[in-house]
Formats: structure tokens, sequence, C-alpha cells
């Protein structure tokens, strides 16, 4: 039988039906559907979890600007896609624009834990301890406006993790459990990274909330930005623990490095496998301290396999 390719209409779909199935089975679009969704609005020609899993496609496939998701989505067949009927007309800047705002007013922070949350019941994760850190991006280009400010965050000039002083950037606060991101916050390009650990203190009993962790066996583990009184403050009140490097101009810490020095010979020795499966030997040296009213237990560690590393550092010193 002979087919006329004049009436086929053919559609391309690769990794995208696995991007929706998995979003889905979180239950990403009916959390976003109740969050924002108006009970007293009009019905919407796309709801807003349709409109987040295309954007989400988008950004794990091709990650094309918002202005060009129409060309995106010319050749894929959206209904069978997304399972709800959509025209290429439908898909503009302006609706997506829409939606990121309502995203914003809604918490996405809180959003995205919720939905992190039910990926950690779906898989059978155990939480123990969450390791918080900034990275930061570059941004090109001019971000000015006739009042100065544009949008909730700054971009500005900061401590640059890409060694791009020059320029200007944005900057990401991620916590991580067992190598999964479970929470995240866009901040501005000059955020210190000491007020983001106290930002997040201040918050953190929602995000264990969500993610259903027992303060009990949590630890909160981040570097050495999070060694600072009002940090150590705010954990004792929210009787939260941490794991964190005490930085090496505190006095408590230079008493106990020379304490380690004075019997390096006599420190316990522990041996750790690491990722590679390669044994690592320490020396460590175990004690407490007081800082700020605040009593602390402090681990000095001596690496025998970065010695030589350290010795060509301080000769090039």
């Amino acid at each position: 039988m002979m087919v006329d390719p004049r009436i086929v209409e053919t559609y391309n779909v690769g990794k995208e039906g696995f991007i929706v199935a998995l979003s889905e089975a979180l239950g990403v679009p009916a959390l976003i559907d109740q969050c924002l969704t108006s009970p007293t609005g009009r019905p919407l020609e796309i709801p807003y979890g349709v409109l987040a899993m295309m954007m989400m496609v988008n950004m794990c496939d091709d990650h094309r600007p918002v202005y060009k998701l129409n060309e995106y989505y010319e050749y894929r067949d959206l209904e069978g896609l997304f399972h709800y009927p959509i025209s290429l007309e439908q898909i503009n800047d302006d609706r997506f624009g829409g939606f990121l705002d309502l995203f914003h007013a809604a918490n996405c922070r809180n959003i995205f834990t919720q939905i992190a949350a039910k990926a950690i019941t779906l898989y059978g994760i155990r939480i123990k301890n969450i390791n918080f850190d900034t990275t930061s991006k570059v941004m090109w280009g001019n971000y000015e406006t006739e009042e100065g400010v544009l949008g909730v965050i700054k971009i500005d000039f900061g401590h640059s993790k890409d060694k791009r002083n020059d320029k200007k950037q944005i900057k990401y606060g991620i916590g991580c459990a067992n190598g999964i991101i479970v929470d995240a916050i866009v901040l501005s390009g000059n955020k210190d990274d000491k007020k983001y650990n106290l930002d997040t203190l201040e918050t953190i009993d929602t995000t264990l909330t969500n993610l259903k962790v027992n303060k009990e066996d949590f630890y909160y583990i981040a570097d050495s930005a999070l060694f600072t009184k009002d940090n150590l403050d705010v954990a004792s009140k929210k009787e939260i623990k941490l794991i964190t490097r005490m930085p090496d101009n505190v006095l408590e810490a230079k008493a106990a490095i020379n304490e380690a020095v004075n019997i390096l010979k006599e420190l316990k020795i522990v041996t750790i496998q690491n990722a590679k499966g390669e044994l690592l030997t320490y020396k460590q040296l175990e004690k407490t301290c007081e800082y700020n009213g605040h009593s602390l237990k402090l681990a000095v560690c001596y690496s025998e396999s970065l010695k030589t590393t350290k010795e060509k550092s301080v000769a090039k010193q």
C-alpha cells in the first residue's frame, strides 16, 4: 500500500518520555498545580504542572531559551508526551514567564524540597546528614534597569568559584544527601557563604520536616564558612549538630594543631578506604574545647599520603 507522505506527521521522541514519566511518578505536576493554581481563578489553558514539565524536558535535552520553546516542540507529539491537549500557538515566552513569577511567589525552594522528599521516600533512601555548599555561575551582559535593580537577587561581583572575578555572577546554595540534591536556592552574586549558612540554619526546620528527617540523627555539614559564632548560636538553639572545619586562624585550632605536632608519633592511626578502593592512612588527635560559650569536639588529622605534596608546598613558599 502506498502512503502519501504529505498527509503523515512525524515526531521525534527520545529521553523526553522518560523525563515526563519520572516527573509524574514523583508527583511533580500535581504538587506544582496544588501550590500555584488559584481556586477562584479562570480555568487554565495549560496546567502549571504541565508547563513545568515542558521546561524541564527542554532543559534536560536541548536547553533552548524560553522564547524558542515553540521551535523545540515543533516536531514533538505534545499531547502524547504530556497527556494534555497543547498547540504550538499556545507556547510562548509570556506564558512561561508568568508561570515562573508564580513559581517564585509560591516559594520554589519549599516546593523543591517536597519533591526531593517524595523521591527519597519512593526509593527508600535514608538521610542522616546534608552537605551544604555554594557555587557560582558567571553571567554575561548588562543587567541594569531604570531603577538599577533587577529581580529579587542581585547579579553582581563576588567570590567566583569559576576564577572569573572580572565578571558578574549569581550563586547557588545546594544541599546534598547521599549524592542527591535535596535543597537548592538561587543567591545574589555577592552573597557571603557565612550568611548563606546562617539563613539556611534559620530555615532548616522546614527542610527537615519536608524530608521527614529526625533531628536526633541529623548532621549539618559545610566548609569553614559555617564556623562562626552566629551559626553556632543558631544551631545550638535549634539543637542541630554541625560538622565543619575550624579555620586555622582560630586560637583553639592553632593550639590543637600544635599539640598534635608535638605528639605526632603517639597519635592514633586510622585507615579509611576512599571511593577508588585505595586505603588511606591518617594520624588523628581528638579533644574538646570551649569556643564562645559552645563545647566543641575537635579532630586533628594528619595525612601520611599528602606528606610529599605538603613538603613541596612549604618549599615553594
